[in-house]
């Protein structure tokens, strides 16, 4: 069942805010900063923990914990948060 909700919640959160996103946002890079960060370059995945703050384009996100996955030529696939707050 936490499975269901993470995907119930990325779902809810990039129907909102891709109603509240300029147009332009999908086309910036994403930044994010956090206490801690494990980058792998070769798999494209990104961890970053505690106090994580990403932002793309005029939209944020704060969360405990970011998961940001990049295909090859470094395009965002997917982004996935957790904890308190994951808005």
């Amino acid at each position: 069942m936490p499975n269901f909700r993470v995907f119930l919640f990325i779902v809810i959160v990039s129907a909102v805010h891709s109603a509240d996103a300029l147009p332009l946002d999908r086309e910036q890079i994403m930044n994010a900063r956090a206490d801690t960060a494990e980058i792998n370059q070769q798999t494209g995945v990104s961890v970053y923990t505690n106090h994580v703050v990403a932002v793309q384009g005029s939209t944020s996100l704060l969360a405990d914990k970011v998961i940001i996955k990049q295909d090859k030529q470094h395009q965002l696939i997917e982004v996935i948060a957790y904890g308190q707050p994951a808005i």
